[in-house]
């Protein structure tokens, strides 16, 4: 889903390039989409760590949370998971 995203926004500043007024109107847009995009990244690596490390699936739980609402889907299923592992205390 990162990588979707990248490639959309990516997409939409190379449309915007041409048209430099369109550009600065979109700047914030592509701003926050790109700090989106990064805070995506490192929650995936802490939790590829806290895996690698202490076995804990609670971060990957919340990564993955995050990263479905950047395209407003959740997959119910997985969600229900993810819900259940990021309840449990310590």
């Amino acid at each position: 889903a990162l990588r979707t995203r990248a490639q959309e926004l990516l997409a939409r500043l190379a449309v915007l390039a041409a048209e430099p007024q369109r550009l600065e109107a979109a700047a914030r847009e592509l701003a926050f989409g790109l700090a989106r995009f990064y805070a995506g990244a490192l929650l995936l690596r802490q939790a590829q760590w806290s895996l690698d490390h202490d076995g804990d699936a609670r971060p990957a739980a919340a990564a993955r949370r995050f990263v479905a609402g950047l395209h407003g889907a959740r997959d119910e299923d997985g969600a229900a998971d993810d819900d259940l592992l990021l309840a449990r205390d310590g």
